[in-house]
């Protein structure tokens, strides 16, 4: 993980962690297993809202964003 900035838990038990110098939003699973959910630029920070996955981006000026990305509820 390079520059965990922001992390939500979801109801299941997945971290979702913003890695603002990695460029990227990963995912957590049981046993520590870690994968890419999606990039994007500078995101800083999560939340989980149902099936939603929230993220904020470009904190460093590049056109500051809110990112929603459906992520199915999954063990």
């Amino acid at each position: 993980m390079h520059g965990t900035t922001g992390l939500a838990i979801a109801p299941n038990g997945q971290i979702f962690v913003a890695e603002l110098f990695g460029g990227k939003v990963s995912v957590i699973k049981d046993r520590g297993r870690v994968r890419t959910v999606f990039e994007a630029g500078s995101p800083s920070d999560v939340t989980v809202n149902g099936p939603w996955l929230y993220a904020t981006t470009g904190v460093f000026g590049e056109s500051g964003a809110v990112v929603k990305y459906h992520y199915p509820k999954r063990r």
